[in-house]
């Protein structure tokens, strides 16, 4: 989406610009999804060193925390 959007971006109308900030908003928005979805990643291998929820079918064994 954002590399149609570097298109749509360089009409010099004020109509085809106005078309466009939905559009920049949903990309912010799904923007903001990846990065809170990476932290939430990252938090998770902060505190245990893996991805608890792969144990089992890694083979691995939970601990007790």
């Amino acid at each position: 989406m954002i590399f149609v959007q570097l298109g749509v971006k360089r009409f010099q109308g004020l109509l085809e610009e106005a078309k466009g900030l939905p559009d920049s908003e949903q990309v912010q928005a799904k923007l903001q999804q990846s990065i809170d979805y990476a932290e939430q990643h990252r938090r998770v291998i902060e505190q245990w060193n893996r991805f608890p929820h792969r144990n089992q079918i890694l083979g691995r064994k939970d601990t007790p925390e």
